[in-house]
This record gives structure tokens, C-alpha cells and sequence, in this order.
């Protein structure tokens, strides 16, 4: 999960808010416990809360900083093919097996434009001290990692969560009462809106740029769905079961144990079925109740059970993690 704060200030020192960022940094310890560490310059800061997945040696952590010391990045998410990227720069020596240091390298050499070839879920903050001074913000397609963001005059700040910010803005927001009332009726604040009027939420696909001049947004990866099939049923059939398939086994990459969250549910049966397929001995993990009407537990060990049988002709009861909410 990780989760990341940083800020920039293109007026004056940063050390006047080193204290609230750091405390900004301590009120998201929770999204990463395996280590959190800064990277400190004259106006700017960036701090992680990491947690490990791929590569788990401390050469993965972020900040992660260029060879040449003036370009940092932070990172939440998976890049799933960050395998294929790095055989694409076969002139860089590497340090680490992370995806993290993929996409530093590819933006190093090719600018943004990188960005465009990532398959995964993330959001990035670099910040590129290589002539004039810029930090780039980009979140994934799908919006599935979060990012926010809040610029007053030439400071700007950004983060995993919006608490991350709060210490560094005291004083200086107020409520949207129009998204309070958004909230109140719908049980969430519809993107990009915040339930801060100073804040918001970077959109999905969306570039940031800042500079001591500007503030430059951008779209840099769109979705381009094909919509005209011509496929007859089993062709279709056969193309849904290999692109799930491969979509559940790209997201089993990491160096740490996998397991997969089941329930009695289509959906996630199929990727505990797919995941299974892949690597025999994977864990199901679900969560049983005491009311009945809400509890799948049940249905998810059958799952569990007949998995087995179903890709490799195994009679035996497959292990399922079962957490038990009152």
C-alpha cells in the first residue's frame, strides 16, 4: 500500500514546516510499516512510509535518488510489467530488483513519456532538480492508488491522504459545504472535490506539473477501448478466460506471501480460481460473521475446496483463512 508525502516550496526555505510535514509523514505510518524515510533539500521534502512487496532490501526504500543525486521519486502501487520495461533499458546497471527503480531510470532517460508504457496501479511525485527545478505528479488511469493535493501561493503540498496534509495547512482551509452534503447523501466526496475546499484530489490519468512559474495539468495515459467485437461466443469465451488469466497472474508478483480476499461472490472466486491456477499452494483469506444472512464463509471454503479439482484433478480440502467479525 505504502503511502507518501511531499512538498515543495518555491519562495523561501522549506525547514519553517519541516515539524508539521514530519508530523504529516507519522499520521500515515499505518499504510507503511517495513520503514519510512525523507529526503530533505533546501525548499523541498519528501517522505515514505513503505511497504514492502517487491524487493525487500533497504536499496528499494524511498525516497529512491538518481546516480546523479539531483532527481528523487516516491511511489505507491505495482507496476506490473516492470520486468519487460527494464529489459528495455539494457544500458542501466541496476541496484535493486524494484519496480520503483524502473520507473526512475525510464524517466530519467525518456522524460514523461515513460509514464505512457506503465501497466499497474500507482500514483509517482518526482521531483527534478535537473535545470529548472519541477515537481511532476501522475496518477494511475483507473484512480485506483489515491493522491491529493493543495497549493497556496508558491507552497504546495501532496500526499497518499489528506490527514498527511493537515498538520502543514493549519489554519488555512475551510469546508466545502456543498461536498459535505455530497458526502452526508452518498457516503463519499465525488472526485476531484475534497471535503476541503483548498484540497483535491488528482484526477485519474492526469500529469501535474509544477514549476516556480506555473501549475500545468495535463492528460498522459488514457484507456482506448475497443468496442466494435467480432468474435464469435467461444472466441470470446476463450479471449475473457486468457486476459483474466494473465491479469490475476501479473498481480501474484512480489517477494513477500500472496493471498487472495474470497468470498461467495463470482468475481472473486474466479481470481482465487485463476490465482490458484498459477501458484498451487496460494492462501484464500475471507472473513465469516455471526449473522448468517451477511456470513459467506461457507461458500467460500466450497470454493476453496473444489479448486483443486477443478484445474488439476486434486480431491483435497485447499486452505482458507478465515478472520471472524462480530
Amino acid at each position: 500500500m505504502c503511502g507518501y508525502l511531499g512538498a515543495i516550496d518555491f519562495s523561501q526555505s522549506i525547514s519553517s514546516r519541516l515539524e508539521a510535514l514530519k508530523a504529516g509523514l507519522s499520521a500515515i505510518r499505518h499504510r507503511g510499516p517495513d520503514g519510512t524515510k525523507e529526503h530533505i533539500g533546501e525548499n523541498f521534502y519528501l517522505g515514505q512510509n513503505r511497504l514492502s512487496i517487491i524487493d525487500l532490501s533497504s536499496l528499494a526504500d524511498q525516497p529512491m535518488i538518481s546516480s546523479d543525486g539531483k532527481v528523487a521519486i516516491v511511489f505507491n502501487g505495482e507496476i506490473y510489467n516492470y520486468s519487460e520495461l527494464k529489459g528495455k533499458l539494457p544500458d542501466i546497471r541496476f541496484k535493486t530488483s524494484s519496480d520503483t527503480e524502473v520507473i526512475l531510470e525510464g524517466f530519467m532517460r525518456h522524460g514523461v513519456d515513460f509514464f505512457k508504457q506503465l501497466r499497474g496501479i500507482f500514483t509517482i511525485a518526482i521531483v527534478d532538480n535537473r535545470g529548472k527545478q519541477k515537481v511532476i505528479l501522475l496518477r494511475d488511469p483507473s484512480g485506483i492508488k489515491p493522491l491529493y493535493i493543495c497549493g497556496k501561493g508558491g507552497f504546495s503540498i501532496f500526499g497518499s491522504e489528506i490527514k498527511a496534509l493537515l498538520p502543514a495547512l493549519k489554519g488555512m482551509l475551510s469546508t466545502n459545504e456543498n461536498v459535505l452534503k455530497c458526502y452526508l447523501n452518498l457516503g463519499y466526496c465525488p472526485e476531484p472535490n475534497t471535503i476541503y475546499k483548498e484540497i483535491e484530489a488528482v484526477r485519474p490519468g492526469k500529469l501535474i506539473e509544477l514549476t516556480s512559474d506555473e501549475r500545468a495539468v495535463r492528460s498522459l495515459i488514457e484507456y482506448d477501448f475497443e468496442f466494435v467485437n467480432t468474435l464469435k461466443f467461444n472466441e470470446n469465451k476463450n479471449r475473457t478466460r486468457e486476459l483474466l488469466k494473465n491479469a490475476v497472474k501479473r498481480n501474484l508478483v512480489a517477494d513477500v506471501e500472496v493471498a487472495v480476499a474470497l468470498s461467495g461472490g463470482i468475481d472473486s472466486s474466479l481470481i482465487y480460481a485463476f490465482a490458484h491456477e498459477s501458484e498451487s499452494t496460494i492462501k484464500g483469506l475471507t472473513v465469516s460473521f455471526s449473522d448468517k444472512e451477511h456470513d459467506e464463509s461457507e461458500t467460500a471454503q466450497l470454493y476453496a475446496n473444489s479448486v483443486g479439482e477443478f484445474f488439476r484433478g486434486l480431491k483435497r480440502t485447499h486452505p482458507l483463512i478465515s478472520i471472524h467479525s462480530t
